[in-house]
């Protein structure tokens, strides 16, 4: 898997160490993190670890550090969504390899053959996981953004839009005025898609099928649940080894698959409806 980077983003977390030590040999990794408080001694360690680790021959480890004070309190950062975006976006425009994966800093996946696969196979859609990936009856344009995989060009649309999402509350009628695929959307956008109250995920949704539609014209005319069944493809997080899954809305962790809920999510793209 030498033409994929890994990216790890969010605050620093025993599990980034866990994931770093499992595949350094194997792919470059970018870590994109605030930098720790001086109290934060647990992250301070952590990132201490990192760096040694980096130092080693034949690794590929790149960190990078922010201060968290370069948030604009114009921004949306409900949820740390702007974070979010603006971290995996940093590290995307530092990723050369043909394909990324972005994993979140306090979860873990033993096995990541099967999502390798799985973007091999499906070069021109954006390859996630079944956790939190909603039904069109929850939320429209909702798939999961724990584990997000695909075309390095593909994420870097995708993220870099998702940012300007956070940064410009106008942007998204804009493009629903601007952009094919989202004009066809505009009944779905402007009934039920509150600029204001739009989740992170659905930023993500919305953002990727921008980012697919500038490669495949086909989808332009699609209606939305044939949009997310042509841009997204799902890989179980039970079929990636040994995991370690964290919800920061309720602050649980999982490490099987009873964060599914099958009246809510889909774990199929070809059942999502």
């Amino acid at each position: 898997m030498e033409n994929v980077s890994l990216i790890i983003h969010g605050p620093l977390h025993i599990n980034t160490l866990s994931t770093i030590h499992r595949y350094y040999q194997d792919h470059s990794i970018i870590i994109c993190v605030p930098y720790p408080e001086s109290d934060q001694h647990e992250s301070i360690s952590i990132l201490k670890e990192i760096t040694q680790l980096s130092d080693l021959p034949n690794t590929s480890i790149t960190v990078i550090t922010y201060d968290k004070s370069i948030l604009s309190p114009y921004y949306n950062n409900h949820l740390n969504r702007w974070y979010h975006f603006f971290s995996v976006d940093l590290s995307l425009q530092q990723c050369y390899t043909d394909y990324a994966i972005k994993i979140r800093s306090d979860e873990f996946y033993s096995d990541l053959n099967p999502f390798y696969k799985a973007m091999v196979s499906n070069p021109s859609k954006i390859i996630t996981s079944d956790i939190y990936f909603r039904q069109t009856h929850m939320y429209h344009f909702h798939p999961s953004d724990h584990i997000i995989g695909g075309k390095t060009q593909i994420l870097k649309n995708t993220f870099y839009t998702s940012k300007m999402l956070c940064e410009n509350i106008k942007l998204l009628i804009e493009l629903c005025e601007s952009t094919e695929v989202l004009k066809n959307q505009k009944s779905i956008i402007y009934k039920s898609l509150n600029p204001f109250t739009l989740t992170p995920e659905q930023m993500i949704g919305i953002s990727s099928i921008l980012s697919i539609s500038d490669i495949k014209e086909e989808i332009k005319d699609m209606n939305s649940i044939e949009l997310m069944k042509n841009v997204f493809h799902i890989v179980k997080a039970s079929d990636l080894g040994v995991f370690i899954v964290s919800s920061s809305s309720n602050k649980l962790t999982y490490t099987d698959d009873s964060y599914f809920q099958p009246l809510k999510d889909v774990n199929n793209i070809e059942n999502y409806k």
